[in-house]
């Protein structure tokens, strides 16, 4: 499967990054999106259906484990994508996101 990112979710993530860079410094920053990028590159390309599917929006969300984040996504099988729509702090509030 390809991996495809939207705007939106880039935009969510650099937000986060940089807000977990304020609160929590420089090195937990790096070392959680690190746990991020490798979750991207090598979980969710991997395996996309293990995600936790809403029927009523076709969309699937994944808890990253050791991150406090969600991702928000679609797997497109007939294209071999799967696009991530977005990008939450798991305390966030989801359910008017509308990709």
């Amino acid at each position: 499967m390809k991996l495809v990112v939207t705007p939106t979710a880039v935009a969510q993530l650099d937000r986060q990054f940089r807000e977990g860079l304020a609160r929590y410094g420089a090195k937990t920053a790096e070392k959680t999106f690190a746990r991020v990028d490798r979750f991207f590159a090598n979980t969710l390309v991997a395996f996309p259906g293990a995600g936790t599917f809403d029927p009523e929006r076709s969309l699937y969300e994944w808890y990253i484990t050791r991150t406090p984040f969600i991702v928000v996504y679609r797997i497109e099988a007939d294209a071999g994508i799967v696009r991530v729509l977005g990008f939450f702090h798991y305390a966030q509030d989801r359910s008017d996101f509308d990709p």
